[in-house]
């Protein structure tokens, strides 16, 4: 059995225009979500000595930080440390459980939610320019590396966060706001 955790939820704001309704939200949604997950799906694989977690999860969420998404950031990074604590208990019964955290993926919400409220002006072209790759991710690359962690193939991998960013996580990072303004 697999579980993937892939449900989430943010918006790109400034870290002064984000209330506490909003990061609870967040926090809720992408931390508790996954928690409420694992935790309820979690038991069963364990007593079938056997299964795949994979917690989707952003670059944002790792040593860099996320700018515009400080709410989600560090949701994020709160799944990534539950990925390895639970990998610890979980992998002496045959369950692995590991983050995949990738870069932007080319969606129509990361146009429509995000891209479009970025000040600058062709904000997606900016950002291709600072991805070495100078591409977005495909949803099917996303899904293929959910695929194979959740495979035979990968049961030796466990706690891991794979990063599949088009080095991004290397380069600079394209600014949604100007950092000068509160």
């Amino acid at each position: 059995d697999c579980l993937v955790n892939n449900a989430g939820g943010q918006f790109p704001a400034r870290p002064s225009d984000i209330s506490d309704r909003g990061w609870r939200a967040v926090i809720d949604l992408n931390l508790n979500g996954t928690w409420n997950m694992c935790s309820r799906v979690g038991p069963h694989m364990l007593k079938r000595g056997s299964g795949a977690v994979v917690n989707v999860v952003h670059i944002y969420s790792l040593e860099r930080g996320a700018m515009s998404f400080v709410h989600s950031g560090a949701a994020r990074a709160g799944v990534v440390n539950m990925t390895r604590s639970l990998a610890y208990y979980w992998a002496r019964h045959g369950v692995t459980i590991n983050a995949l955290a990738p870069g932007s993926v080319s969606t129509a919400g990361l146009r429509e939610e995000e891209y479009s409220r970025a000040e600058q002006e062709n904000y997606e072209a900016l950002q291709l320019q600072d991805i070495p790759a100078h591409r977005l991710a495909e949803p099917d690359e996303v899904a293929a590396l959910i695929a194979f962690l959740c495979s035979p193939a990968a049961r030796y991998i466990n706690g891991a966060t794979i990063v599949a960013d088009g080095a991004l996580s290397l380069a600079n990072w394209t600014p949604l706001f100007d950092p000068e303004v509160t």
